[in-house]
């Protein structure tokens, strides 16, 4: 149960670092990051039952100090890393399509457009 700070880090459900006798403030940004979300997901689920809404609070003020930088973010939450990626890679191929549209306005008369855009337009 929760991580006591040493490493490796367990941050499996439940999180738990209240117990530890550490200020909130000293706490890696790992274990700050997976009790945040531990949270958030308590409160979701339950309202305010098991989770203090004073206690998220803190969490998402201390957050919110650190400023993490979404590289060092990244790093702390793998699936927060593979959203990025695919959204990066999802933006890519969108520029990549309307480049290719751009150009093909250009150069294909009116009649030709339109079942070669869809065909851009339907590519995954």
């Amino acid at each position: 149960m929760g991580c006591a700070f040493t490493e490796p880090f367990d941050h499996s459900p439940p999180v738990h670092h209240g117990g530890v006798q550490l200020p909130m403030q000293e706490w890696p940004h790992e274990c700050l990051w997976a009790q945040l979300q531990y949270e958030r997901w308590q409160q979701d689920r339950n309202g305010s039952i098991y989770t203090s809404t004073a206690y998220l609070a803190n969490l998402e003020n201390e957050w919110a100090r650190r400023g993490i930088c979404p590289r060092c973010h990244r790093d702390i939450d793998h699936g927060l890393d593979e959203q990025m990626s695919d959204l990066e890679s999802r933006a890519h191929d969108a520029a990549g399509k309307l480049g290719r549209i751009r150009r093909l306005m250009a150069v294909t008369p009116d009649a030709d457009l339109r079942p070669k855009l869809m065909g851009i337009l339907d590519e995954t």
